[in-house]
């Protein structure tokens, strides 16, 4: 008697259709794991999803080898189980591939069949490739830094051409200059106020957390520090306190521009809470949420450029405290 496989096929075909749901939304929105493209995780969700489809659609004629494929692109799934939508699909899959292969009996023949071992190991080979980080990422973002100074005057667009190279990567926190002026960019030796800090590397997108190749340049345009800048906060908020006894509001105006973005698309951001202030010795200044004027906000395309300030409470006697940027510091006078 012939058994009805249109549960399997059914279940089967609901699994394809929501996986390749999940798959488009993969690729369109968010990836969780920051070191994988969101094109890789979409598409492998969206092939394994097509494969359990073909699965269902021959279930009929051969239950074991549907069931076999579909029992394997849920096993996938289990991998890349990135959305509901996939973790569903996933589900579907698993029922609908132990239904066709236990049903009807006969399902010890599969560990005689040679093609039962290569779809399994297939499609479990296929994602753990596609998932592993690429050699770039491996280690995290590998940044190439360029410095270019300028005296006593505010940069030009045209000044954040002349560049020479500092290669640094962000887990050792160390650079390595190849220019004269060695040094500029590190603790030891800050790039001066007025003076233009460039370096290139991975970004991440805003939209899609997927990293691509930019190149950002930083300024320190302007400081401003004690009553004066206590004055400039309240033009924004009235009701800010003053700081504690023995300390001081200090203000620097930050004018960042991007460059070398290869897809109009791509865009990252920086804020005033990607900076931080240190003391003279080294030591950080911890600073309280206030509301301060023209805070830097910038939502950066290829190209683009802005300003605007970040601020910290420091101590009033300490003559020269720096700005840090990642891995790079920068005078305030």
């Amino acid at each position: 008697m012939e058994i009805n496989r249109k549960t399997e096929f059914v279940l089967g075909i609901i699994g394809g259709i929501v996986g390749i749901v999940a798959a488009i939304s993969v690729m369109r929105f968010v990836s969780p794991m920051e070191y994988v493209s969101v094109d890789k995780l979409g598409f492998v969700a969206l092939l394994f999803s097509i494969f359990g489809m073909i699965g269902a659609s021959i279930t009929k004629k051969n239950h074991l080898l549907g069931g076999t494929i579909m029992i394997s692109a849920a096993l996938s799934g289990m991998m890349l189980s990135i959305t509901l939508a996939n973790i569903i699909s996933t589900v579907l899959f698993a029922i609908a591939g132990l239904m066709a292969v236990i049903r009807g009996g006969n399902f010890k023949l599969l560990l005689k069949k040679w093609w039962f071992y290569a779809v399994l190991v297939a499609q479990i080979i296929i994602p753990i490739i596609m998932i592993i980080p690429s050699p770039s990422y491996s280690n995290g973002p590998t940044f190439e830094s360029h410095v270019s100074k300028v005296e006593n005057t505010s940069p030009t667009d045209s000044q954040y051409d002349e560049a020479e190279t500092t290669e640094m990567t962000p887990d050792e926190g160390t650079t390595t200059t190849t220019d004269k002026d060695e040094g500029t960019g590190t603790k030891s030796n800050p790039t001066p106020l007025n003076s233009t800090f460039m370096y290139s590397g991975a970004m991440s997108d805003l939209d899609t957390s997927e990293y691509f190749e930019a190149s950002l340049d930083i300024t320190v345009v302007e400081t401003i520090r004690g009553e004066e800048a206590l004055n400039l906060i309240k033009t924004k908020n009235k009701s800010t306190s003053p700081p504690p006894e023995g300390t001081e509001y200090i203000l620097n105006k930050i004018k960042v521009k991007a460059s070398n973005i290869i897809f109009p698309e791509n865009e990252f951001r920086i804020t005033n809470y990607d900076f931080n202030y240190l003391s003279g010795d080294g030591t950080a200044y911890n600073s309280d949420y206030i509301v301060i004027p023209d805070a830097l906000e910038a939502t950066l395309y290829d190209g683009d450029v802005n300003e605007g300030y970040i601020h910290s409470i420091i101590n009033k006697d300490d003559d020269a405290p720096l700005i840090k940027f990642r891995q790079f510091y920068f005078k305030t006078k």
